[in-house]
C-alpha cells in the first residue's frame, strides 16, 4: 500500500482527475475523499465486467448502472468520464443499444478501465495491467478467427468485443503489446493495419 499521504499525490498525476476540485465537494476532508476512492477502486473492476454483459443482455439495467457510475465518477472528481457516462446513461434511455452506442461503450470502457488500472498503481502499489491474471495462448487463437470475421465484415465494433474479452488476460510482454496495437487499429477503423497485427500475433 501507499504510504500515507502519497497516494493523494499519485491520484493528482492521474490524467482527467481533478483531486482539488473532488476534495473541495466534500469540504476539503482528505479522510472522506480516502473512503470514497478506495471504495470505488476496489468495485470498478467488477463494475466494468458488469456494464459489458448488460449492454448486450439487459439495456434498461445498463443504463441504470451507467447512471450509478456516473455519480461515482463525478465524486472522484473524474468530470469528463462522467460526462461519457452520461452520454451512454441518455443514449440507452429507450432501452436499446445501438452499433453506435456500443462503439461508445467499448471507448468508455477502455478509458474506465484505465482509471482503475491508475487508482489500483496509487493506492495500492500495484501495477495495474500487470496484475492481471495470466491466460494461455490458446485464448488468443480461439478469438482470432472471431475478429477476423469481423474484420472482414468491416464490423470494429464487433472485433473490439472479442478482443476485450481476451485482454482480460495477459500473455507476456510481447503479445500484451500486439494486442495493444491490435486494439488502436480497430479504434481508428485501420482494418488493413488490424490484419496486419493478427499475421504477427500468429507467427508469435
Amino acid at each position: 500500500m501507499a504510504a500515507e499521504g502519497e497516494w493523494l499525490e499519485q491520484l493528482r498525476e492521474i490524467s482527467g482527475l481533478s483531486v482539488d476540485e473532488a476534495l473541495s465537494s466534500v469540504g476539503g476532508v482528505v479522510k472522506i475523499y480516502e473512503r470514497i476512492i478506495r471504495h470505488t477502486a476496489r468495485l470498478l473492476p467488477e463494475n466494468i465486467d458488469k456494464l459489458d454483459m448488460l449492454v448486450e443482455t439487459d439495456v434498461p439495467l445498463y443504463q441504470i448502472e451507467v447512471h450509478g457510475i456516473k455519480s461515482v465518477l463525478n465524486n472522484l472528481g473524474a468530470y469528463s468520464l462522467g460526462e461519457k457516462a452520461y452520454e451512454l446513461e441518455r443514449l440507452t434511455q429507450d432501452g436499446v443499444a445501438d452499433e453506435s452506442c456500443k462503439r461508445i461503450h467499448l471507448a468508455f470502457r477502455k478509458e474506465l478501465s484505465e482509471l482503475s488500472n491508475a487508482l489500483d498503481v496509487a493506492l495500492n502499489g500495484g501495477d495495474g495491467e500487470r496484475n492481471k491474471p495470466e491466460g494461455g495462448r490458446e485464448l488468443i487463437v480461439k478469438a482470432l478467427p472471431k475478429i477476423r470475421n469481423a474484420i472482414d465484415a468491416f464490423d470494429a465494433t464487433a472485433a473490439c468485443e472479442f478482443l476485450l474479452m481476451v485482454k482480460k488476460f495477459s500473455y507476456g510482454e510481447e503479445l500484451d503489446a500486439l494486442l495493444e496495437d491490435l486494439e488502436r487499429s480497430l479504434e481508428r477503423y485501420n482494418y488493413e493495419g488490424a490484419l496486419e497485427v493478427i499475421r504477427r500475433i500468429e507467427s508469435e
